[in-house]
């Protein structure tokens, strides 16, 4: 089971609205039965003065329910909206009626965006979300616990979780949360940093995002019209995160592209944080194509089985490695070059009965690296080949380091070394496409040759993935 917390630190609002469901997508095949969702904002708070209302709670859960509803991005087969004034009773009956259908093969995501706050107890710092009703003399009998919000997503039978929490547990002058007199009355006596929250028990299945540490100020911008971590979000659930290329947007990506976005438009000042153990844990994939979706859920599925087979082997005194991440990849190349001779060694070349040909085919096999999850990453290829025109082919082994952004763009440099030319340096630049479960770069490489010719030669390939 894998639970995934996202603490976003901006808030949102808009027109209040009760509860909805947007209809379900038909006509496409899912790897898990349903996709649920319960999206909360709360931006009106009649019961405690002291509570400003808030401008983006509302738009910024209407946001992001849309996106979770639209075919094309999240595919949930039921999104519900609770928005506007909010109450704790409604808060807790609406996600009781939401979950009581879920099955062990169901996703389902909670995003709550609002007010928050933090209370400071003799057993540590606890964090409350406010509903409507709430007061900030007592978060914790009429605020919302966070601590039991996760409780009670754990415990659903739902094979995936997610929950996304929009709201602001900062303690700076600055930041929009809700906090008691009594509580800063409390830090103003501090000696040092407030006291961390006690994270959950992280197990290989689980991922926590925080779109900021507690005691940091989250930002929102006029501009935007949204919180600026769920700007941010909201863009990369429409396709910006996916990172590898392959058409969907899982946790770990959009943590990746969200993160650095956020900490550059706010300029540090708000920093996302991240607690997982990742070794052996459920994929999740939040947006992207429903077929792709299906096809990269059954390939993990598999993969895992394989991993804890591998795993048992090792047990019994055989070791095996198997790929976890995904970033080595191998297939076949074919490709054309044109070798560009100086008309002194062609001359003399001609002369000997020996003309040096000047379009080749090659044809060859590549093991291909780039580790890493982030926009730009390591890049390692080497290549053996069969090169030259009919009659005259040699072998040939190759070599390329350089970087690539996003996959798509590549740029490297290396070595090429045949029998009768020898080593001799090469530069290229490349792309790769991704075609279902497979790639296919394809590398424009310009060798220097000898003191006789220089060439340049086009090569395209298949890249699939060593399990």
């Amino acid at each position: 089971m894998l639970i995934v917390t996202i603490l976003l630190g901006a808030l949102a609002s808009a027109a209040p609205r009760g509860a909805e469901s947007a209809p379900a997508p038909s006509g496409l095949d899912r790897a898990y039965a349903r996709r649920v969702a319960l999206v909360v904002g709360v931006d009106h708070y009649p019961a405690d003065d002291a509570i400003d209302d808030l401008r983006f709670a509302a738009k910024d859960a209407s946001d992001v329910g849309a996106v979770l509803s639209d075919p094309r991005w999240g595919d949930f087969d039921e999104t519900v909206e609770l928005t506007g004034t909010v109450d704790r009773e409604t808060f807790w009956s609406v996600l009781s009626d939401t979950t009581a259908e879920i099955g062990p093969q169901d996703t389902f995501v909670l995003y709550f965006a609002g007010h928050g706050s933090l209370d400071l107890t003799a057993t540590g710092t606890q964090l409350y979300l406010i509903p409507s009703d709430g007061e900030l003399s007592s978060p914790s009998s009429t605020g919302i616990s966070l601590t039991a919000v996760e409780d009670a997503v754990a415990a659903l039978p739902a094979r995936q979780r997610v929950v996304m929490v929009d709201a602001c547990h900062s303690v700076t002058v600055d930041a929009r949360a809700s906090l008691s007199p009594e509580t800063r009355a409390h830090l103003s006596r501090l000696r040092g940093a407030v006291p961390s929250p006690t994270p959950r028990d992280v197990s290989t299945s689980e991922v926590y995002l925080y779109a900021a540490a507690h005691n940091q100020p989250a930002q929102e911008d006029d501009a935007l019209r949204n919180g600026v971590y769920t700007h941010f979000l909201l863009r990369a659930l429409r396709g910006e995160a996916d990172l590898d290329s392959d058409g969907l947007i899982e946790v770990m990506e959009l943590h990746d592209w969200v993160s650095a976005r956020t900490e550059e438009h706010t300029g540090g000042l708000q920093i996302p944080q991240i607690q997982a153990h990742t070794v052996g844990r459920e994929v999740i994939f939040l947006s992207g194509d429903a077929h792709r979706r299906a096809e990269a859920e059954a390939s993990y599925r598999q993969r895992l089985a394989e991993l804890q087979a591998s795993e048992a082997r090792r047990t019994r005194g055989l070791s095996v490695t198997v790929s976890q991440d995904g970033w080595l990849r191998h297939g076949p190349q074919v490709g054309y070059a044109h070798r560009f001779v100086t008309e002194q060694h062609a001359a003399q070349a001609e002369a000997l009965g020996a003309p040096i040909p000047t379009h080749l085919a090659t044809v060859g096999y590549a093991l291909r690296q780039q580790p890493g999850a982030r926009d730009i990453r390591p890049l390692l290829q080497q290549d053996v080949a069969l090169t030259g025109a009919a009659g005259s082919l040699q072998p040939q082994l190759g070599a390329l380091a350089g970087v690539s952004y996003r996959r798509r763009v590549s740029v490297a440099g290396g070595a090429r070394w045949s029998p009768e030319e020898g080593l001799r340096p090469i530069a290229a630049v490349g792309s790769a496409s991704r075609w279902g479960s497979a790639d296919v770069p394809t590398w424009i490489v310009v060798d220097a040759g000898t003191a006789a010719y220089w060439g340049i030669s086009l090569t395209v390939g298949t890249g699939w993935l060593i399990r």
